[in-house]
């Protein structure tokens, strides 16, 4: 009675892809034709090798070209062993067909660093001086680390260096460590390979210059948008090797999302402000598992960046989504923070500092810019509106730019730097800046009146006035000190604070 391709599966654990799997349900199924076909044979080691040979060429289209191997008896015998792996048998024609010796054969089939590697190679189309290479104990020794590489890319690369060039052990591991700092590297540089445009050589002096290999990988992998939205290549030599970096993730966070607008690629490309800004808060949007709220934040960004901070407001407050609503107010806090530092022409080291997210030392240095932001806001709008200090506006707009950049400089190193006394460079600033705002006063019937006002208040209010005037300004006296003045030194104490005691401000990462 004959036994069906099913039965023989389940009787022998052939091994099946899902596709073969598929093949062989169907009514039509030539691998089933072809299972049922195959005599019996008492051998079950054999007839169990020929079952698993067939389907695997059967998959592979080889099968006609490979059938005078099924009729190889002895050979599937001495090899019957060595086929746990689909990979084995599908390296056993080219074995035999470079004319390795049987001993050979079950020494490359035997051990998984040479037929992985072989079949690597042999997919590649690489074969032509593999039997020489083999015979050389370096090259068996590099073959043994390829394998141990966990990046399927970067291990393929690594062949493509070992058939081609004369590379050491330790130009490999060089090759090794510039993939794993560059995730697109190794898949880029296998597509050029292909091309047979490069040479070996040029191809390692490409994986080892990290700026032209980050701009060959960002046109290899996003060509279908530098076509599709006219990008121009040449604006990423004007990129640095981090900007270059964050640009790809920012890409990929882009495609990922499937954003198709030409302006979202091309702001991202740009070497000025925008672009930076983009850059630094793109790639972040990554981690975001909702799709729907990765675009949603991806579009507030692009509002930011493109119509300002405004009508980024204006947008957030449509959001109904609470998840949302509160990732949006994070991430504009951030963006506004950002943009301030930027305008106020700080080092791209501080700016990125500035948008970190999930740091708690960032959180504490956007503390302080947005109540610095919004105290010289108010002190520009109350001298502004006073009939009496008409004469300061033009004065502080020429400070206030200075005061601030002298703030955040001040915060910057007493968050991120210990041991630091920041006190006396705090004076001097609110000295300087008090100069405009709230000039000593020097009318001898001003000072009087002053003194008056100060001890009816002091005798009303048995100094609890006094008291609480003083724990916000550190000044016990009322009418002393213009209100601009007052601003200027309780924001000057709170942003000591956030520096010296980040537990008594609410700030969270």
């Amino acid at each position: 009675m004959s036994i069906t391709a099913q039965e023989l599966v389940k009787q022998y654990k052939l091994r099946l892809t899902p596709a073969m799997e598929k093949d062989l349900l169907s009514e039509e199924s030539r691998l089933k034709k072809e299972l049922e076909a195959v005599p019996f044979n008492p051998e079950e080691n054999l007839y169990k090798s020929i079952l698993q040979m067939i389907i695997v060429f059967y998959e592979e289209n080889t099968l006609e070209e490979n059938r005078y191997l099924l009729q190889d008896h002895e050979l599937i015998k001495q090899l019957s062993a060595l086929m746990w792996d689909d990979i084995q048998i599908k390296l056993i024609p080219f074995l035999i067909q470079k004319n390795f010796t049987l001993s050979e054969v079950k020494e490359l089939l035997f051990d998984e660093a040479y037929y992985r590697s072989l079949h690597v190679l042999v997919d590649f189309g690489l074969t032509q001086d593999i039997p020489e290479l083999l015979a050389l104990r370096e090259k068996r020794e590099q073959l043994k680390f390829i394998n141990t590489l966990a990046d399927d890319h970067c291990r393929k690369l690594c062949l493509i260096f070992w058939v081609k060039g004369s590379l050491s052990i330790k130009e490999i591991q060089d090759i090794v460590h510039a993939t794993s700092h560059y995730p697109m590297l190794a898949e880029t540089l296998i597509a050029l390979d292909k091309t047979k445009t490069i040479s070996i050589k040029q191809l390692k002096k490409l994986a080892l210059d990290p700026k032209k290999h980050q701009q060959e990988s960002i046109l290899y992998h996003y060509s279908e948008q530098f076509k599709a939205y006219n990008l121009r290549k040449s604006d990423l030599s004007q990129l640095n090797l981090d900007d270059l970096d964050a640009l790809g993730k920012s890409f990929k966070v882009l495609k990922e999302a499937g954003v198709a607008n030409d302006y979202a690629y091309r702001l991202a490309l740009k070497n000025n402000k925008t672009g930076q800004l983009l850059r630094l808060f793109l790639p972040g949007l990554a981690k975001i598992e909702s799709l729907s709220h990765r675009r949603a934040l991806i579009d507030l960004l692009y509002i930011g960046a493109q119509k300002g901070v405004v009508t980024q407001g204006k947008a957030l407050l449509q959001i109904k989504d609470t998840n949302l609503l509160a990732l949006a107010r994070r991430l504009r806090e951030r963006f506004i923070c950002v943009q301030q530092m930027q305008d106020l022409g700080f080092k791209k080291k501080i700016i990125a500092f500035t948008g970190e997210e999930n740091n708690i030392n960032s959180s504490r240095f956007r503390y302080v810019i947005m109540r610095v932001e919004e105290k010289c806001k108010d002190i520009h709008e109350r001298l502004r509106k006073s009939s009496l200090d008409k004469d300061k506006v033009g004065n502080w707009q020429r400070a206030d730019e200075k005061y601030r950049q002298t703030l955040y400089s001040i915060a910057y190193d007493g968050i991120t730097k210990s041991g630091v006394d920041l006190h006396i460079k705090m004076k001097s600033a609110e000295k300087e800046i008090l100069s405009i705002v709230d000039p000593e006063i020097k009318s001898i019937i001003h000072k009087v009146l002053v003194v008056i006002a100060n001890i009816i208040i002091t005798a009303l209010t048995l100094g609890f006035a006094n008291d609480l005037k003083e724990s916000a300004t550190d000044n016990y006296w009322f009418f002393n000190q213009s209100p601009s003045g007052e601003v200027i030194r309780a924001l000057n104490k709170e942003v000591l604070t956030a520096i010296d005691s980040p537990e008594l401000i609410p700030i969270s990462p």
